[in-house]
Protein backbone atom coordinates (compact mmCIF):
# COMPACT_ATOMS: atom_id res chain seq x y z
CA UNK A 1 0.00 0.00 0.00
CA UNK A 2 3.22 2.39 0.83
CA UNK A 3 4.25 2.05 -2.95
CA UNK A 4 0.72 2.67 -4.23
CA UNK A 5 0.41 6.25 -1.82
CA UNK A 6 4.15 7.17 -3.16
CA UNK A 7 3.20 6.85 -6.75
CA UNK A 8 -0.15 8.81 -5.93
CA UNK A 9 0.91 10.94 -3.16
CA UNK A 10 4.43 11.36 -3.26
CA UNK A 11 7.22 9.86 -0.78
CA UNK A 12 6.58 11.47 3.11
CA UNK A 13 3.18 13.27 2.43
CA UNK A 14 0.76 13.39 4.78
CA UNK A 15 -2.30 12.61 2.37
CA UNK A 16 -0.28 9.21 1.10
CA UNK A 17 -0.45 8.28 5.27
CA UNK A 18 -3.68 9.25 5.38
CA UNK A 19 -4.71 7.50 2.15
CA UNK A 20 -2.61 4.04 3.54
CA UNK A 21 -4.45 4.90 6.83
CA UNK A 22 -8.05 4.87 5.20
CA UNK A 23 -7.41 1.82 3.19
CA UNK A 24 -6.27 -0.16 6.16
CA UNK A 25 -9.04 0.46 8.39
CA UNK A 26 -11.31 -0.86 5.58
CA UNK A 27 -9.49 -3.64 5.01
CA UNK A 28 -9.67 -4.37 8.89
CA UNK A 29 -13.39 -4.22 8.60
CA UNK A 30 -13.55 -6.70 5.91
CA UNK A 31 -13.37 -4.36 2.92
CA UNK A 32 -10.50 -5.78 1.26
CA UNK A 33 -12.43 -6.31 -1.94
CA UNK A 34 -14.05 -2.36 -1.66
CA UNK A 35 -9.96 -1.56 -1.57
CA UNK A 36 -9.20 -3.43 -4.10
CA UNK A 37 -12.23 -2.46 -6.53
CA UNK A 38 -10.94 1.38 -5.61
CA UNK A 39 -7.79 0.89 -6.82
CA UNK A 40 -8.57 -0.37 -10.00
CA UNK A 41 -10.97 2.26 -10.54
CA UNK A 42 -8.21 4.71 -9.25
CA UNK A 43 -5.69 3.57 -12.23
CA UNK A 44 -9.31 3.90 -14.37
CA UNK A 45 -9.96 7.08 -13.58
CA UNK A 46 -6.98 8.74 -13.41
CA UNK A 47 -5.73 7.05 -16.55
CA UNK A 48 -2.37 5.87 -15.12
CA UNK A 49 0.56 4.90 -16.97
CA UNK A 50 4.38 3.95 -15.87
CA UNK A 51 5.41 3.51 -13.03
CA UNK A 52 2.30 4.96 -10.70
CA UNK A 53 0.05 2.50 -12.82
CA UNK A 54 2.59 -0.18 -11.60
CA UNK A 55 2.49 0.56 -8.07
CA UNK A 56 -1.13 0.08 -7.93
CA UNK A 57 -1.35 -3.10 -9.83
CA UNK A 58 1.16 -4.69 -7.46
CA UNK A 59 -0.84 -3.52 -4.69
CA UNK A 60 -4.02 -5.37 -6.34
CA UNK A 61 -2.17 -8.20 -7.21
CA UNK A 62 -0.83 -8.61 -3.56
CA UNK A 63 -4.54 -7.72 -1.71
CA UNK A 64 -5.99 -10.54 -4.84
CA UNK A 65 -3.88 -12.78 -3.76
CA UNK A 66 -4.36 -12.88 -0.08
CA UNK A 67 -8.20 -11.87 -0.14
CA UNK A 68 -9.78 -15.70 0.90
CA UNK A 69 -6.93 -14.77 4.62
CA UNK A 70 -8.03 -11.08 5.25
CA UNK A 71 -10.90 -11.75 7.30
CA UNK A 72 -9.85 -9.63 9.77
CA UNK A 73 -13.23 -8.34 10.78
CA UNK A 74 -14.25 -12.24 11.70
CA UNK A 75 -10.81 -12.81 13.69
CA UNK A 76 -11.13 -9.54 15.42
CA UNK A 77 -14.91 -10.02 15.97
CA UNK A 78 -13.60 -13.69 17.49
CA UNK A 79 -11.13 -11.75 19.91
CA UNK A 80 -8.51 -13.15 17.73
CA UNK A 81 -5.03 -11.16 17.46
CA UNK A 82 -4.10 -9.71 13.66
CA UNK A 83 -0.89 -8.18 12.30
CA UNK A 84 1.30 -8.64 9.14
CA UNK A 85 4.32 -10.55 8.39
CA UNK A 86 6.51 -12.37 5.79
CA UNK A 87 5.72 -15.06 4.21
CA UNK A 88 8.27 -18.10 5.30
CA UNK A 89 8.41 -19.72 1.88
CA UNK A 90 10.46 -22.73 3.18
CA UNK A 91 7.96 -23.10 5.88
CA UNK A 92 4.86 -22.38 3.62
CA UNK A 93 3.28 -20.49 6.34
CA UNK A 94 3.13 -17.16 7.88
Amino acid sequence: MWEAAHALHGEGSEAGRIWVQERMEQILKGGVGYVIGGLKQTITKRRLKGSARMALEKAITYLERLKKWMRYDEYLAAGMPVATGGWNRRAARW
